[in-house]
């Protein structure tokens, strides 16, 4: 089993891309992303992507790549003035749907780069009133005025239908606004259909699943409760399924500005390091992880985790 992992580096300007063999727990392939036309971006990193037709697209703060993962070539690249904190991208056939979660939008754009329609999630705009002709790319989120009213993670299509991870609301939603799933242990991340069911991350350490459609729960994983409990597992965003368990991944927690996202950590002294745990659905137990090993002083920042049929 093969993994591929998008990666970045707290404060440092390092994107990269790992594949990970889990069964010899060695990283097999790195790819490094230096953005030329960002290159002061502090904290850049490659975060949410998917695959289509034989590419792999992931965003970085302010650009998404079209990447080929055999030749770690770069095929296309798209980059518009509304990409402030991008945080996912999903691609099918109709187009590319961007979450540009600085600005609280979500952007679908056609596969030759043209804007088809762009979605406002937030009631108020974040940076006062929107100017279209503003290039917000390099706007610091972190001096806002206005706070975020849904900081949107993942963007995914079911049945269909475009949905949005809303961590400040705790809830999935649709692009209209409709709230399909709340009431949920804490703040979503990832999300995505296996089986019918929908898988979705939540930062707290949690993995919930749904019944598409109905959207009634089916099942709730609390993997807090394979550890000790003065240990903080981290910041939980990644997830990939298969029939015999789930692969999941953690960042290590770090300071922030935003107290109400990491109040639940700042109770539990001992921080994991960033890792990837593997959870067996017949022991109900995390029964193998991998430490992505960092510099003194940095932390690794583990975003997605996608399963690779092979090895490049």
């Amino acid at each position: 089993m093969y993994l591929l992992l998008t990666l970045g580096e707290y404060q440092r300007h390092n994107p990269h891309l790992a594949i990970l063999d889990w069964k010899s727990k060695q990283i097999v392939d790195t790819y490094n992303y230096h953005s030329t036309d960002f290159p002061e971006i502090p904290s850049n990193s490659f975060r949410g992507g998917t695959f289509y037709n034989g590419l792999f697209y992931v965003c970085t703060f302010n650009e998404v790549l079209a990447i080929d993962i055999e030749t770690w070539s770069v095929i296309t690249k798209l980059s518009q003035p509304t990409f402030n904190d991008l945080h996912d991208v999903f691609v099918d056939e109709e187009g590319i749907w961007i979450c540009s979660t600085g600005l609280e939008y979500v952007e679908h754009y056609s596969h030759d780069q043209k804007l088809i329609e762009r979605f406002k999630t937030a009631d108020k705009e974040r940076f006062g009133s929107f100017a279209p002709q503003t290039d917000y790319r390099l706007f610091d989120i972190d001096k806002r005025t206005i706070p975020r009213q849904h900081h949107i993670n993942n963007v995914v299509k079911v049945d269909a239908e475009v949905l949005i991870t809303s961590a400040k609301s705790e809830s999935v939603r649709t692009l209209d606004g409709r709230v399909l799933i709340e009431d949920l242990p804490g703040m979503p991340h990832d999300g995505f259909v296996f089986n019918g069911e929908f898988y979705l991350t939540i930062v707290k350490g949690f993995v919930e699943a749904f019944w598409v459609g109905t959207w009634e729960r089916t099942r709730s994983y609390d993997l807090n409760k394979c550890y000790e409990e003065d240990k903080a597992l981290g910041w939980c965003r990644g997830l990939s399924m298969d029939e015999s368990g789930m692969f999941v991944g953690f960042t290590k927690f770090r300071s922030s500005k935003s107290v109400g996202f990491t109040r639940w950590i700042r109770r539990k002294p001992r921080k994991l390091a960033t890792r990837v745990i593997r959870y067996s659905f017949a022991s109900n137990s995390v029964v193998d992880e991998f430490v992505l090993k960092s510099e003194p002083g940095s932390i690794i920042q583990l975003y997605g985790i996608y399963p690779l049929d092979k090895n490049k």
